[in-house]
């Protein structure tokens, strides 16, 4: 029977919100029958002597050997599994340089990059677990940025969202946090450049120090006194809200839209080829 462990590996990578949304209690640990569950570890190991059949020592030679193995799965587990061992606090993050230099001078206000008059607006909905998400920051927001976003025709927004666990949670609440600094994009950037696994936890304190390390202004104590204020609790509970109106299960998704008009949604992979959606934003554009 696979373990809790391998069970959460082995999920998919997209969670539908209502799967999010209802946090599971952790399950009891199974005692045998007759065994009453005790706090005193010390009570499984009574010491109390019954003579020895054969039968009970090929049991307990069974046992033995299971504790031995279970023992060095856990020792194993340590050693392999080691918390973000390339990103430390001070040091250089992989991606910085190409995430600071393509926001270099691009103007920033909370969730949004881009002019405040852009005529058109680009919304995405994203998990900074999702692989796909990553791959959009990597190759399809470099150009947008240099070719619309810097010209004043296009402004981004960028919506968090926690569909793939707690490691999602975490991270989407210092994007938030880092939105009140005007530093989401940076923050986001260099997450999706040091994306460790989506199917493991990897946003630990010593990941989020280093990325934030490696923002010039952001104010660490203060992205952790926000993380989980009030203010940032409301605006992931808004922004869930907006997937689940749009019966979203999966990222990145993307809402296009022109002042004064409705929304409209683009597939990813209109977004991640730059021809395909030029002619898109061309096309709008030029109904102004």
């Amino acid at each position: 029977m696979p373990s809790s462990q391998e069970t959460k590996d082995a999920a998919p990578e997209h969670r539908a919100l209502s799967e999010v949304e209802m946090p599971v209690a952790p399950e009891a640990s199974a005692q045998p029958t007759g065994q009453q569950a005790s706090d005193r570890p010390e009570d499984a190991w009574d010491g109390v002597a019954e003579p020895e059949t054969s039968s009970a020592v090929l049991h307990r030679t069974i046992a033995l050997m299971v504790i031995v193995a279970v023992v060095a799965v856990g020792v194993l587990a340590i050693f392999t599994t080691k918390q973000s061992p390339k990103l430390q606090p001070g040091k250089p993050v992989p991606g910085e340089d190409a995430v600071l230099s393509t926001l270099q001078g691009v103007p920033q206000r909370g969730f949004t990059l881009g002019s405040a008059n852009a005529p058109l607006t680009l919304v995405e909905l994203a998990d900074l677990r999702c692989a796909q998400c990553a791959e959009f920051a990597k190759e399809g927001l470099p150009n947008l940025v240099s070719s619309y976003v810097r010209s004043g025709e296009l402004k981004l927004v960028f919506r968090p969202l926690d569909l793939n666990g707690p490691d999602s949670l975490k991270a989407a609440r210092f994007a938030a946090a880092l939105a009140q600094q005007n530093r989401l994009w940076q923050f986001t950037g260099m997450v999706y450049r040091n994306q460790e696994s989506t199917t493991k936890p990897f946003v630990t304190e010593t990941y989020v120090a280093a990325l934030i390390a490696a923002i010039p202004g952001a104010d660490l104590a203060e992205a952790i006194a926000a993380h989980s204020s009030a203010k940032v609790n409301g605006e992931i509970a808004r922004f869930a809200a907006i997937a689940q109106r749009r019966h979203l299960t999966a990222t990145p998704a993307f809402l296009l839209s022109r002042s004064g008009e409705p929304a409209r949604a683009l597939p990813p992979s209109s977004i991640v080829d730059s021809s395909a959606f030029d002619a898109t934003l061309e096309g709008m554009l030029k109904r102004g």
